[in-house]
Formats: C-alpha cells, structure tokens, sequence
C-alpha cells in the first residue's frame, strides 16, 4: 500500500509539467518575432481540409525578401514549437510590411525551391508543404 501511494505521489508531481507547454498558437509567433530574421508580426493557426489539419502560419517582415535560409529558420521554429499532434502539413504565408497598410507578398517559392519544397499549385508563393517532409527536412 505505502509503495502504491510513493507511486501516486509521484505521478501526481510530474502531471503539472507535463501540460505546460505553451500552445503553438503564441509559442510560434513569440520566436519568429524574438527571432533575429526581421519579423514584426507573426500569427499560427490550425486549418483543416477534410480530415487533413495544417499549420498556417502567417509573417509580415520589415525587408521585402526571404533567404533559403531564413525559412530553413522559419520552418525549424514551426517544428520546435508545435504542440498539435497528426498534422498532415505546413503554410507558411509572407508580407512585406503591415497587411493591414498595403498587402505586399512576399514570393517564397525561390526560397522553399531552393530548400526542396516545390512550389504548390493551390498556394502559389507560399510554402506548402506535408508534414512529415518538414519533419524529414529538420532531422537532416
């Protein structure tokens, strides 16, 4: 019985650490913008498409373009702070500047192209992408 309540109690300590990850939805945002690449706004959401569930996430940088490399850094952010389980893929969206002053897209098929991620012909200059490439693309 003493073992079997040692065993609880412990349990019991680790439950509250367990949940105490902080969502995607500001946990993304909160590192693009903290982040050295140049993004003053950043927002993450969930979408879904039948049974499939994607991440979108949304960018508004203060430079009109985006480096492989600054997605590869992107993407790497997205992935270290997802929380949502069985996502079938990514979009990540880019504008230069405010959306809500003048709505300036920012192209990222070079960029993802370069990274291996063909452009996709629903979200032209968007990165698209299914998860489990992301996940491969990260671990390399």
């Amino acid at each position: 019985m003493k073992i079997l309540l040692v065993l609880g109690l412990s349990v019991a300590l680790l439950l509250p650490s367990c949940g105490s990850r902080e969502p995607f939805e500001t946990a993304v945002p909160t590192a693009l913008t903290t982040s050295d690449l140049g993004i003053s706004y950043a927002a993450a959401d969930t979408s879904t498409s039948g049974f499939a569930v994607y991440m979108d996430v949304y960018v508004e940088f203060d430079h009109g373009t985006v480096s492989a490399e600054d997605l590869r850094e992107i993407i790497k952010i997205c992935v270290t702070n997802n929380t949502v389980r069985g996502l079938y893929g990514l979009k990540i969206s880019a504008v230069n500047g405010p959306i809500d002053v003048d709505y300036n897209p920012i192209d990222l098929a070079p960029a993802s192209e370069e990274l291996g991620f063909p452009e996709h012909p629903s979200s032209p200059g968007d990165l698209y992408a299914e998860w489990d490439d992301v996940l491969e693309f990260v671990a390399d």
